[in-house]
This record gives C-alpha cells, sequence and structure tokens, in this order.
C-alpha cells in the first residue's frame, strides 16, 4: 500500500472478477479502470488465472488495506466516503480523528455534493480516501476527488462494515480454503448470489486468455 503512495498513485482500483464482468457491461466502467494510476487484484479466481498466464501479483483486498490503516498501519490523515450510516457511527466512534463523510451518491456526480466533500477533505487535511460506495460508483466518484483534491483514493466497497464489526470477516478456515467469496454469499445471498454468477460467466474467457498468453511467453521464451 504504501508503495503505491510514493509512486504517486492518486487513484487505486480494487479488481475482483465481478469488476471485470460489469466492465464488459459497461465501456464507461471499463475506461475508469484503465484510467486508474494502480490496480490491486482482490480475488483469488483472478489470481490464479493471472498466474496460468505467467503473471504473479499480490492479492490485496480492499478489507485489508482499510484493516491495516484502522490498526494504526500508517500515520495518516484518512477520510471515508460512503458505507452505511450505522458503520460511519461506529467508525468515528473507534477514530475520531478519521473524517467520515456520508450520505447518498448518485451514479452521476452532483457538482454541489463534490464541492462540499472537496471542501471538507481540504479542512481535514486527508490525504488518503477510502470509497465506500462499490462499483461502479466508487470509481467514477474516487476519480473526480483525486483529481481535485489531489488525494489517493482507494475503492474498498463493503470493507467498512466488516472492519467495524457489523460484518463477519472470513474466518481463516475459509481464507485457507480460498473460499471467503461462499462466507460472504452465505451472510448476504441476496447480494452476493448474483454477483457470483455474474463473476462466473466470465471465468471460461479469462481461463482461455490466460492460456493463450502464457503459451505466447513459453514460445518468445523458446526464440
Amino acid at each position: 500500500m504504501t508503495s503505491f503512495i510514493v509512486r504517486g498513485a492518486r487513484q487505486i482500483v480494487t479488481l475482483a472478477p465481478w469488476q471485470l464482468w460489469l466492465a464488459r457491461q459497461s465501456p464507461d466502467f471499463a475506461a475508469s479502470i484503465r484510467g486508474a494510476d494502480a490496480v490491486t487484484i482482490d480475488g483469488r479466481w483472478l489470481n490464479a488465472c493471472l498466474k496460468l498466464a505467467g503473471r504473479n501479483y499480490p492479492l490485496v483486498t480492499g478489507r485489508s488495506v482499510v484493516q491495516w490503516h484502522f490498526n494504526g498501519g500508517r500515520e495518516q490523515r484518512i477520510a471515508v466516503l460512503g458505507s452505511s450510516q450505522e458503520a460511519l457511527e461506529k467508525l468515528q466512534a473507534a477514530k475520531p480523528d478519521w473524517l467520515c463523510i456520508g450520505g447518498k451518491f448518485g451514479a452521476v456526480i452532483d457538482e454541489g455534493q463534490l464541492a462540499n466533500i472537496l471542501a471538507s477533505i481540504q479542512r481535514h487535511s486527508s490525504s488518503l480516501v477510502f470509497i465506500a460506495l462499490g462499483s461502479p460508483k466508487q470509481e467514477l466518484w474516487g476519480r473526480r476527488i483525486a483529481d481535485l483534491a489531489e488525494v489517493t483514493v482507494i475503492g474498498v466497497g463493503g470493507s467498512i462494515e466488516t472492519v467495524v464489526g457489523l460484518r463477519k470477516p472470513p474466518s481463516g478456515k475459509f481464507q485457507s480454503l480460498g473460499l471467503e467469496w461462499l462466507q460472504r454469499t452465505l451472510q448476504d445471498p441476496k447480494r452476493f448470489v448474483p454477483r457470483i454468477a455474474q463473476a462466473l460467466s466470465v471465468m471460461p474467457s479469462l481461463l482461455v486468455e490466460a492460456i493463450a498468453m502464457r503459451i505466447r511467453l513459453n514460445n518468445d521464451a523458446i526464440k
């Protein structure tokens, strides 16, 4: 995480298979991913495809980044945009020095609302902003905030609820088996069952692309 900030990344996108499905449905969202300053891999399935293609990247989930800072990982002025009101209240009680900005955020940015958010970030002197709106909203709002406030922003989805204890984190057993997605689905099937189905729908083409990349990589090594 620190290395991204050192390299000057403004917008960091945490990419999971469901976001890849969304990118195939929405050219605008795909463009927002391509326009990010840094992308981390948040999903074992996607990570496995990359390894098959000969690309090794560490898993860096939005939850792990929030948890690290919540536990005092680095001295920084932090703001959080989005998440539920209950989660923000618990977060504010635990981290009174963090700036918590709640409310409703549309798929189209309200320029007046954005101006108020930017003013709050400036008064707080935030250097890192967690955007907890879910995709594609968090990428849309994150890009504008990163550029106009000149801060580092990271899309973290529903991580705040987990970090403050409103949602159970993946157990060690589920994590060791690579089944974090299953635990989340059992906790909130209405939300996650459709997402799992959508993510699975892109996996065959990802596997084909990964195998093709590995073949090209092996052929180049032979030459």
